[in-house]
C-alpha cells in the first residue's frame, strides 16, 4: 500500500493546527516526523496519525468548576 505524501498546509488541516504550528515544533526538534523531497518538506499520512495518536490524552474525569477570582465568600 503506497502513502499519502501531505504538504504542510494538508497535514496542518489534518490534525487541525496552523501551518505555522507545525514549522514551529520541526525547528524545535519536535512534532511529526517529516520527509524532503529536495526543498519540499512532506508528511506521510500514516506516521501523521500515529504521531497524533500518540500525543492525544485520554480526559476521564468530570470538569472541575473553579470558584470566580475576587468574588470573597
Amino acid at each position: 500500500m503506497s502513502d499519502l505524501y501531505l504538504t504542510r498546509q494538508a497535514a496542518a488541516d489534518f490534525i487541525s493546527i496552523k501551518p505555522a504550528t507545525l514549522r514551529s515544533w520541526h525547528y524545535r526538534g519536535g512534532g511529526p516526523p517529516m520527509v524532503k523531497f529536495g526543498r519540499m518538506c512532506r508528511y506521510e499520512q500514516s506516521k501523521l496519525i500515529a504521531w497524533a495518536a500518540k500525543q492525544a490524552k485520554k480526559v476521564n474525569r468530570p470538569a472541575v468548576r473553579r470558584a470566580a477570582k475576587g468574588g470573597g465568600k
